[in-house]
């Protein structure tokens, strides 16, 4: 599976070194693709690669200023692995990023291409999310039910003033609320970040949550896998992903970067008290 997260504040500032160590994190497991995306000077700005995250932090020394980034490291499931199949899907003046599997979803794809003259660029199914965010909003929890596309996901979705998180069941992700700043991660086992609601629409703004609001659920299907829940958050063992117990918290193959990233979620209050001043920061070049 794939791995996202994001970090909005109340104001503009340096995030680098949180978005550094977050993605870098998954740099082992999820390898195929990374990619961030964020507002700066009303400018949406994306970069998208087929290196994982830790090779493309080797390559760049420039800063990500903002107050709303979100990332996305890869698991290639479809669409193979290019620059082009990387996260985050993006338009003019919106960015997604999506963790999970959608099913049964062709038709509903060859609808928005016939129908809609909506045209693809990839077969990733994270795109048919995206091209049906851009056709309908949050509409398009309704047109998947109307065409049984089923599946699960986590969601988020950046815009110019707002950015949305959402999970359907199965899927994980979860949120950590500090003062003026609000932190996003699909793994709410190994950081200090409580499970969003399922099916509900999670608004983030100014480094607060302004709103959550329910929706339907997709269709499900029985997972091919059953997850083992073991306590009162909803946390599960994945043990047979990695190799390794989840109930200790713990990445054998990078305590180093895990214990880095945990401590920096931990101290997120000191990023909605800071500010980046320097406006002539290079923004990231928009990727493929």
């Amino acid at each position: 599976m794939c791995r996202q997260g994001l970090i909005n504040t109340n104001e503009p500032q340096d995030v680098t070194n949180f978005i550094v160590a977050s993605s870098s994190v998954y740099s082992k497991t999820q390898s195929d693709g990374f990619g961030l995306a964020y507002f700066k000077n009303n400018r949406l700005t994306v970069e998208k690669t087929k290196l994982k995250a830790m090779s493309y932090w080797l390559f760049t020394s420039k800063k990500i200023a903002s107050d709303s980034v979100i990332f996305h490291t890869r698991t290639a499931t479809s669409g193979g692995i290019s620059d082009s199949t990387s996260h985050p899907f993006y338009g003019k003046s919106v960015a997604l990023t999506h963790n999970g599997v959608l099913y049964n979803y062709m038709t509903f794809k060859n609808e928005l291409e016939t129908e809609n003259h909506i045209g693809f660029n990839t077969t990733v199914d994270s795109e048919v999310i995206f091209r049906a965010y851009q056709k309908y909003g949050w509409d398009m929890i309704q047109k998947f039910d109307e065409f049984n596309v089923g599946g699960y996901m986590a969601l988020q979705i950046l815009e110019r003033d707002k950015t949305f998180v959402y999970r359907t069941p199965i899927a994980d992700y979860g949120l950590w609320e500090g003062k003026n700043v609000i932190i996003g991660m699909s793994d709410s086992v190994i950081f200090p970040v409580r499970q969003i609601p399922e099916n509900t629409i999670i608004t983030i703004q100014n480094g607060e949550i302004i709103a959550k609001d329910k929706t339907e659920s997709i269709a499900s299907k029985k997972p091919t896998y059953e997850r083992e829940y073991w306590d009162s958050n909803s946390k599960y063992n994945e043990s047979y992903w990695y190799g390794y117990d989840h109930k200790t918290t713990h990445y054998p193959w990078m305590p180093d970067e895990y214990d880095r990233i945990k401590s920096t979620v931990s101290k997120a209050d000191d990023y909605g008290n800071g500010r980046d001043d320097d406006e002539d920061d290079e923004d990231i070049t928009r990727g493929d």
